[in-house]
């Protein structure tokens, strides 16, 4: 039954993708996307396949404060430190675009009524150049947001109704297909996972600070199968405090705990952010 229902799942995507790709109206020649420099193979810049962590935490208030000086969001702030992480240990050198995937909630507002385990989609906001720490957050909030109304208004590209097929396919086929060709994997992730009051209360105890962190088990070094690029990073807000997990998969950069976190530290000192970095 089970395997029915996705063999189902997979033919009806795969018809969306058909339609999507012939009534889609062409397209305007778009401005010429930033190629980011060739690297090498995931598996030979990380060959224990084994991500160092950091963890942020701060105050909401004044990690919103922060946005606003500089013309931002909470999360156009958080995307700016996570790709400029990148840039501050070296994976990416001045001018060079990174690529940075954010996860966003499909779920729409009868979300009590919607049964699906997993309504996240996802965008990919290109940053030209290190974000100017201490500047103008305007551009990239601008960018994100456009990248988010896109996805509200319901534009899909094609690939996105396979999401079925991929399911019933072969995880080593799979894997060749999102790395492939000159974008592949984002450089890093901003999963900014919203506000959870009371996940810090647990009976009468209290936690001073909530991390969330992502992983993935069964990943073998010897295997191309990798679950990040460069850096990855969850945040969440609770009680009062905005924290956030990094975690660095690059170990040519950020294969130390220090490594890392002198890259994040430097950008939250950059953008006048006080908080701990553990």
């Amino acid at each position: 039954m089970d395997a029915g229902l996705q063999l189902g799942r997979a033919a009806l995507g795969t018809a969306r993708a058909v339609r999507a790709a012939v009534t889609s109206p062409p397209a305007e020649a778009p401005a010429a996307t930033p190629v980011r420099p060739a690297r090498s193979a995931p598996a030979l810049r990380a060959p224990r396949a084994q991500p160092s962590w950091v963890v942020v935490d701060t105050d909401t208030d004044h990690w919103a404060e922060r946005a606003a000086r500089f013309g931002g969001t909470p999360n156009s702030l958080f995307v700016a430190v996570v790709a400029g992480a990148l840039y501050a240990s070296g994976y990416a050198a001045p001018g060079d675009p990174v690529r940075v995937g954010v996860p966003v909630s499909l779920r729409g507002p009868d979300a009590v009524d919607d049964e699906r385990s997993n309504a996240t989609g996802g965008v990919t906001v290109v940053v030209d150049d290190r974000p100017s720490a201490g500047g103008d957050l305007g551009p990239l909030r601008a960018r994100c947001r456009a990248a988010f109304t896109a996805v509200g208004a319901g534009e899909r590209p094609a690939a996105y109704h396979l999401q079925s097929l991929l399911q019933v396919l072969p995880i080593a086929l799979v894997t060749r297909v999102v790395m492939a060709g000159p974008s592949g994997m984002p450089d890093a992730v901003a999963s900014n996972l919203g506000r959870f009051d009371g996940l810090a209360r647990v009976g009468d105890a209290t936690a001073a600070t909530v991390s969330f962190r992502g992983d993935a088990r069964g990943v073998r070094p010897d295997r191309p199968e990798r679950f990040g690029e460069g850096v990855q990073s969850w945040l969440l807000e609770t009680e009062g405090r905005t924290t956030f997990a990094v975690a660095g998969f690059d170990e040519t950069r950020v294969g130390s705990v220090s490594a890392l976190r002198d890259a994040v530290r430097a950008e939250l000192e950059a953008w006048g952010v006080r908080g701990d970095v553990a």
